[in-house]
């Protein structure tokens, strides 16, 4: 006899995994609901000529009204600002403040989607990041997080 949970195990077989493992992302807007697109940007500036200046917990508040399913990082030098391929780098938190990145990457490498399926951020959530300058200039950078806004219809 099967048992009365085996209808939620993913197809990955493992209750613990997220969805894309097995090749899985269910994207449907629920009835109900709406999808807008949205994106969310942040302008930083590393005035720090140094190498290996940091800046830590720069905060994206997500509205309050909708969950954010984030699905591709893009990010644009601010003109009059200099900036040598690969001397950036930034790490990702959840709304808890969670890494979600083992460490630093290069923004160029992560340019486009940002995985397989969408990183969902809930209403009131904030997205955090570190970024870090390895090089010796002065870049300011606006960040933008793109993805589509999921709401209530109606709200």
């Amino acid at each position: 006899m099967t048992p009365s949970f085996a209808t939620s195990i993913p197809a990955s077989g493992n209750p613990l995994a997220v969805e894309w493992m097995a090749g899985v992302c269910d994207l449907d807007t629920p009835p109900g609901w709406e999808d807008l697109r949205h994106t969310y940007t942040s302008t930083v500036t590393l005035t720090n000529a140094s190498p290996g200046n940091l800046i830590q917990n720069q905060a994206v508040p997500i509205d309050s009204d909708s969950y954010f399913y984030w699905g591709e990082f893009n990010f644009q030098v601010l003109p009059t600002f200099s900036y040598s391929v690969g001397d950036v780098e930034i790490r990702i938190r959840d709304g808890a403040a969670r890494l979600m990145m083992e460490d630093f990457i290069v923004i160029d490498d992560i340019t486009g989607p940002v995985g397989p399926c969408w990183l969902i951020y809930r209403p009131g959530d904030t997205l955090v990041y570190d970024v870090k300058n390895t090089g010796v200039g002065q870049p300011k950078f606006q960040f933008q997080f793109k993805g589509f806004k999921r709401r209530r219809m109606g709200v």
